[in-house]
């Protein structure tokens, strides 16, 4: 079962969508991330993990590589949980587990909803991306 969101996943992301998913995340330890601040077709991107940060700065260490990144040069690995949490946060409402909505500004009233259909047959975290992608 697939646990997080691949390099992929995140560059076939537009370069708009990717800057709102920066401004949504918010890291922290261990968080795994590529570097894709600016990159070219054939580049490798390998996966690094957080293991301290400046909060002031926006600057985010990794062993991986022993050096440290700014927050918008990074591209996040999401797992399952991490995209839960931010459509969580940016109150995405929950139905069924496969349906998800979020509020227009009268929040009575469920004018965006996202409809992943029960017959869905890929892995829960590229459905989960799919509702993310909707909403960034």
């Amino acid at each position: 079962m697939k646990q997080r969101l691949t390099k992929e996943d995140v560059l076939s992301l537009s370069k708009e969508k990717q800057d709102a998913l920066r401004e949504l995340w918010e890291p922290k330890d261990e968080d795994l991330f590529i570097y894709a601040y600016r990159h070219t077709e054939n580049q490798e991107f390998p996966t690094n993990i957080i293991t301290s940060y400046n909060k002031n700065l926006n600057q985010y260490y990794s062993d991986t590589n022993k050096r440290w990144w700014y927050k918008n040069d990074m591209l996040p690995l999401l797992s399952i949980g991490d995209i839960i949490e931010m459509l969580e946060n940016i109150n995405v409402y929950w139905e069924d587990k496969l349906f998800f909505g979020y509020p227009s500004f009268n929040k009575n009233i469920m004018e965006n909803v996202i409809v992943i259909e029960k017959s869905y047959d890929g892995e829960l975290i590229d459905a989960l991306f799919l509702a993310l992608k909707e909403v960034l």
